[in-house]
């Protein structure tokens, strides 16, 4: 192993301290390998050429050594690194991390994350990949953000300094913009939202549950014993002629007639009550919705007296249990539906303690 120069051999008198250029000499494996230190030290990131032995035993000669022994031909002309497959604008980009990351791993929140991607594919997208490598795209792209909420531009943010993270570990970008002395996202100045509601405002939602039950009954269910009461008192006001033919269902049949009267006041619905025992649920066990829907009998240990939220429900991903007093109302509700089996959902169907996948069109009409 050496470097030195050839010149001597043809007659240079002043060698080695000529002008002529340092040669790398390696054997290895019974085979030689020779080549100017410039030439194999220009593509691989000199900037000027190496004039001092010393510069090129320390530094290049090791690289040399390393590629030979890697099973490389350092002779050889490096060739330029393929593109293809590879993402050349910020649009190509996300589509990939759509592609392999949202939509393989079980996000919970998969939904809010292809909105914000369709964000950013819209504001960035025609941008080329490296100009994520700098802060300036993403300054304008916050600039443009001004009317909206601190949060909301932060949520993007955050989903953008991901997606450079998640490139980055794929070796698609080099760098990242954000880091200690580049982008921030500083989160002091959101809007905190206070989750807590007074006693005033949980005494009304209570007794607002009690007016769902005395809604229009457009919404009731017509039974043929209600449709021929409603007649009977109908009959009194004005007569009506018998209707011809087989009616396909009690709404025809009252349109059909005509009948203007009052709904059978002893028909209500429990609609009020079931969104009263959900009220109660929420305020007393601080259960997110979806993990309170999916709360069983089965998970009720009365002899300890909690409820198990299972890992599966959990939007965290990490089962907890939830504890009950003795005599609370949250424990009057778990024993009202303790009769419809193990398998029941508690604050599902009032009767057949089926799941509720969503109550939204009673709980708008609880706050209107």
């Amino acid at each position: 192993m050496a470097v030195r120069k050839r010149c001597r051999s043809s007659g240079c008198k002043t060698s080695p301290r000529c002008e002529h250029a340092w040669w790398l000499d390696v054997m290895h494996h019974g085979k030689r390998y020779r080549m100017p230190v410039d030439d194999f030290a220009f593509p691989r990131g000199a900037t000027a050429p190496i004039t001092s032995k010393q510069e090129a035993e320390k530094v290049w000669e090791p690289k040399f050594i390393t590629e030979i022994a890697s099973g490389k031909d350092p002779r050889k002309a490096l060739q330029r690194e393929s593109t293809a497959g590879k993402p050349t604008t910020v649009a190509d980009l996300l589509a990939m991390y759509r592609q392999r990351y949202v939509d393989v791993e079980r996000l919970k929140s998969r939904h809010t994350a292809l909105s914000q991607l369709r964000i950013l594919t819209v504001e960035l997208g025609q941008l080329p990949t490296t100009a994520l490598e700098r802060p300036e795209a993403i300054e304008v792209f916050k600039a443009r953000c001004a009317g909206r909420a601190i949060a909301t531009t932060n949520r993007y943010l955050a989903r953008l300094r991901h997606i450079c993270n998640w490139a980055i570990g794929r070796e698609l970008p080099a760098a990242t913009p954000f880091h200690r002395r580049g982008l921030r996202i500083v989160t002091k100045n959101e809007r905190r939202r206070d989750r807590r509601i007074s006693e005033g405002e949980e005494q009304h939602l209570l007794d607002a549950c009690k007016q769902l039950n005395e809604l229009p009954r457009a919404n009731a269910k017509l039974t043929w014993d209600v449709v021929h009461s409603i007649r009977a008192r109908g009959a009194d006001r004005r007569p009506s002629a018998r209707p011809r033919g087989h009616l396909p269902c009690p709404a025809i049949a009252l349109q059909r007639d005509r009948v203007r009267t009052d709904w059978d006041a002893d028909a209500k619905l429990t609609t009020g009550d079931e969104m009263r025992d959900r009220i109660i649920g929420a305020l007393d066990t601080g259960c997110r919705r979806g993990e309170m829907m999916k709360i069983q009998n089965k998970h009720l240990d009365w002899q300890h007296r909690w409820i198990r939220i299972l890992k599966e429900n959990s939007k965290t991903e990490v089962a907890r249990v939830i504890p009950f007093e003795r005599g609370s109302r949250l424990e009057e509700v778990l024993r009202r539906r303790a009769f419809l089996g193990a398998d029941a959902f508690v604050f599902g169907h009032s009767k057949t303690g089926e799941c509720v996948g969503s109550f939204r069109s009673a709980w708008e009409t609880l706050c209107y």
